[in-house]
């Protein structure tokens, strides 16, 4: 009696075990087929160091930003990719359950180390995780994180070659209180210094990125690389602002010493504001052209 007993509690112990793997298992739910907003980001920081690596999947193209340890100087690149690379890239993602990943608890927390996050975005969802001592993963999601990443270091390497050096185009354009009131209500001229061109810059390349990365609110903005930017600076209540306004087509003026400003023409004309704020650079007030 106590033997059949125990047989039966063995039998239900792996029979409820096998149903917590079937039933109650978390189940991936990325597309299995590529999604067209599917984009990708791999980016790693040295901690307290200079040292940065970016690498950025936007539509059909990769951008690519790194700074060595030894030096400031910010390398920049772009490389438009095969349809079928892409695709190859994102069937990584599902095969190794990338939404499914998780970190292990720790009770240790180290100050300086090297980071690199890996995020997704794919069927209206986006999905991000980082590596590092602080927020470990298990053996099983650690192999899950480094196939994607070995597998977004094969596509660039893969374009290695043909990878073009990227420079954003752009011009700081000085209007006077006249011509400023035209374009910013209450606004005065202002002078820009070198970290806060570089700040104007920064939000100029993430308006177009963070735009096409928000299916919700995506307003199918054109790849970086075919803008030029105007940054108009500008004073309000003893803070700088900066006007950004961005351009695809040639306007038929000199527009590094002349606004550009057009009726309509869609997602080849938009513009935006940048509190300038040292403490919290913020941006507001993002316009995009109607299609006329």
């Amino acid at each position: 009696m106590k033997k059949f007993f125990a047989c039966r509690v063995v039998t239900f112990a792996l029979l409820f075990s096998a149903f917590a793997v079937n039933g109650f298992a978390q189940k991936s739910v990325l597309p299995a087929a590529m999604p067209s907003d599917f984009e990708a980001r791999f980016l790693e920081s040295g901690g307290l160091s200079p040292k940065y690596n970016s690498k950025r999947l936007d539509g059909n193209t990769l951008y690519v930003e790194t700074k060595a340890f030894e030096s400031r100087e910010l390398k920049e690149f772009f490389v438009k990719i095969s349809k079928a690379d892409k695709e190859t890239l994102y069937k990584v993602f599902v095969e190794n359950n990338f939404d499914l990943i998780k970190y292990e608890t720790t009770d240790v927390y180290i100050t300086d180390v090297i980071t690199q996050s890996i995020s997704l975005q794919a069927g209206g969802k986006r999905y991000s995780f980082q590596s590092n001592p602080n927020a470990p993963f298990s053996a099983v999601n650690e192999k899950r994180f480094g196939n994607v990443l070995q597998a977004i270091f094969n596509l660039e390497s893969k374009y290695k070659s043909e990878k073009k050096e990227f420079k954003l185009d752009y011009v700081v354009l000085k209007l006077d209180s006249e011509s400023l009131k035209n374009w910013v209500e209450n606004a005065k001229p202002a002078e820009l210094d070198k970290n806060e061109i570089a700040t104007a810059a920064f939000f100029a390349k993430e308006a177009v990125f963070r735009d096409n990365d928000n299916p919700k609110y995506k307003r199918d903005l054109l790849p970086l690389e075919n803008y030029k930017f105007q940054f108009v600076p500008f004073t309000d209540k003893g803070v700088n602002h900066v006007w950004v306004n961005a351009f695809c087509r040639e306007p038929g003026i000199d527009w590094r010493n002349n606004l550009v400003a057009v009726d309509d023409g869609g997602s080849c004309y938009f513009n935006f504001k940048i509190n300038l704020n040292p403490k919290n650079p913020v941006t507001y007030d993002l316009q995009i052209n109607g299609k006329g």
